[in-house]
């Protein structure tokens, strides 16, 4: 059964020059970075082939999980948010599709 749910982007302020490349509708991609010191689980966003962020910790636990055992994962980068006075960075929002 196909898992649905839209995230946000983390470590965003660091990568504010390679999201301005990317636009709303892109697809992403999801890759395990197994090399990270900081989590274990975590899975860098690449969009357009620069990486633009994480996938927020919290979620990257089970998403790593069901990537490692064979999950089919589909994603795009659905929305930018912030940007504006008071909220100077660009994030993101992600779509996400689990496949089974």
């Amino acid at each position: 059964m196909d898992r649905v749910f839209r995230s946000k982007v983390a470590g965003v302020s660091l990568r504010q020059e390679e999201i301005c490349l990317c636009e709303e509708g892109d697809p992403v991609y999801l890759m395990r970075d197994r090399e990270n010191p900081h989590d274990e689980n975590a899975i860098k966003v690449v969009c357009r082939g620069y990486h633009i962020g994480f996938v927020p910790r919290v979620e990257a636990v089970r998403l790593a999980a069901e990537l490692d055992t064979g999950a089919t994962v589909r994603a795009k980068l659905e929305q930018f948010t912030g940007g504006v006075a008071g909220a100077e960075y660009i994030g993101i929002i992600l779509w996400i599709q689990v496949c089974r």
